[in-house]
């Protein structure tokens, strides 16, 4: 009979055991997690612990991609209009974006060790209050993960304005990273900002 017991009771703790190893394997697999990571970074002052959640080219390459959009629509004067464009006109926009996709890659090369810099002097900056505000902020993120990718949108408590993202993880698994801003929010950030 005690046999029986201490089996049933191996057999229960195994399960429970697994059910916890799961439930933190899921959570540990999470986007929210890695949100939480870079909070944990940020509160720490820990800009090489941060970047490692952040690809940076993946991001200067959607943002180029969406500058140049935004050029183009500037340049032929089409905005919100069926103008008929010239040659020059297409010829300007497709120089545009191919320099874009040449230069993007040097130009965040180059530029990578002040952004970590620029971004140490920043979170340094952040009283308490402020980096205990960002565990909440990642809190009540809406996240909405398809598969490998996951949509992000923090809304900022102070004046309600959004700030979407997008986290995606490569299929071997190696975590989740920031690899989109979306163009319009980081704009607006930048004014208001800086």
């Amino acid at each position: 009979m005690r046999s029986r017991i201490i089996a049933v009771l191996a057999v229960l703790t195994g399960l429970v055991g697994l059910l916890i190893g799961s439930y933190f394997w899921y959570w540990h697999d999470s986007p929210r997690w890695a949100l939480l990571q870079m909070v944990k970074a940020i509160q720490g002052n820990d800009v090489d612990t941060l970047f490692q959640y952040i690809d940076l080219q993946s991001i200067a390459d959607n943002l180029a991609v969406h500058s140049t959009e935004e050029f183009d629509q500037w340049l032929s004067g089409t905005e919100g209009s069926n103008n008929r464009e010239d040659d020059i006109s297409r010829l300007a926009r497709g120089l545009s974006k191919r320099m874009a996709r040449i230069l993007t890659p040097k130009f965040v090369g180059a530029l990578e060790p002040l952004i970590k810099t620029q971004t140490q002097h920043y979170i340094s900056g952040l009283n308490t209050l402020e980096k205990a505000s960002l565990t909440t902020i990642v809190g009540a993120a809406e996240i909405n993960r398809q598969g490998d990718v996951a949509e992000v949108i923090l809304t900022d408590p102070k004046d309600n304005r959004p700030f979407r993202f997008r986290l995606a993880r490569k299929p071997d698994r190696d975590g989740w990273k920031i690899v989109e801003v979306d163009y319009q929010n980081l704009r607006d950030l930048i004014r208001r900002k800086f």
